[in-house]
């Protein structure tokens, strides 16, 4: 396991360009539109969270088993293939690699038993089965245990991850942020592993763009005292591996002076090293998968969606993804 993430298979084997299409998405793009693969993706990805809650599973294991999934289907399409077993397999490896393993039986129990009643959707739905959820699971422990090889050597058995979560703690903590703050940019956190920004940024980069998308759209808090002390650039530093992403006089501003949590983040962010675009692309990406997933209903989308996927005539609206030009 490599101690940094600068010399991680993550960023050397796994890390892509922000502008370059995934043969897997672009496959799926002749059939649907973007936002109809971003629904099914966030259909999928609430299948790994939903079956990961049943089990009482780390949110580190559902972060793992997002990436690896975003993974397979950089180079597979969702048209080729069954994404639900691909999903359970995912799961089963994350906890294995997380160190928190159940028998495969469990996961594909828990799953199966999912699959035959309704998600909990974010438009809320009734106890009634639907055409999107009522589907069976037919799949057995040796399907997936083989599906497992098939996911490892896709991924070139480069399993290690590193997370956002442990940065994003301590920034706040640095910045002296209220508890409010750091939940709400740990939930922005979790749902860019419904994303494809888990492959083409780094952790700490994410990590920011969460914070910053907390700050710009949580309103500004009551004066809260700066502390004297000013943010440690060590522990920043050992967190993204010897690579600051602070600049050299990125400390607390105005030692010892209230300011406002906007104004103290704000000029904190100023003083950054990390490129700003690169902050401002993944905040971009996250605000436009917020506007499909606000027009989603999961019941109802995603057994139409599936329906235009699979019939090789269709064709695709002329729908491109998130701009990440800044």
């Amino acid at each position: 396991m490599a101690a940094s993430y600068w010399s991680s298979s993550q960023r050397l084997r796994w890390l892509m360009p922000a502008n370059v299409a995934l043969p897997g998405h672009e496959r799926d793009l002749t059939r649907v539109s973007w936002a109809d693969r971003t629904k099914l993706t966030l259909h999928y990805t609430n299948v790994i969270q939903s079956v990961a809650k049943r089990m009482m599973l780390r949110q580190r294991v559902v972060a793992s088993a997002m990436t690896y999934f975003q993974r397979f289907y950089a180079n597979n399409a969702y048209c080729e293939t069954d994404p639900y077993p691909i999903a359970c397999a995912c799961l089963y490896l994350a906890a294995k690699v997380e160190e928190t393993p159940h028998h495969l039986r469990t996961f594909v129990n828990e799953m199966r038993e999912l699959l035959r009643h309704p998600l909990s959707a974010r438009d809320g739905t009734d106890g009634k089965s639907t055409t999107a959820n009522a589907a069976r699971f037919p799949y057995t422990s040796a399907d997936i245990a083989e599906l497992e090889i098939y996911l490892l050597e896709e991924m070139d058995f480069y399993m290690i991850l590193q997370h956002p979560y442990d940065l994003l703690t301590r920034l706040c903590a640095e910045l002296q942020l209220p508890q409010s703050v750091l939940q709400t940019a740990w939930f922005v956190t979790n749902d860019s592993f419904r994303t494809d920004a888990c492959l083409r940024y780094p952790p700490h980069v994410i990590a920011l763009a969460a914070l910053y998308l907390t700050c710009a759209l949580q309103p500004p808090e009551a004066q809260a005292p700066a502390s004297s002390a000013g943010t440690s650039m060590g522990t920043v530093t050992e967190a993204t591996g010897g690579n600051p992403i602070l600049g050299p006089g990125s400390a607390l501003p105005n030692a010892g002076a209230p300011v406002t949590i906007t104004e103290r983040v704000k000029d904190w962010f100023a003083g950054l090293s990390t490129p700003l675009t690169e902050i401002a692309e993944v905040a971009q990406r996250l605000l436009a998968f917020y506007h499909v997933w606000d027009s989603f209903h999961e019941t109802e989308d995603v057994s139409a969606i599936l329906a235009r996927l699979r019939t090789p005539e269709a064709n695709a609206p002329p729908t491109a993804g998130p701009s990440t030009s800044t």
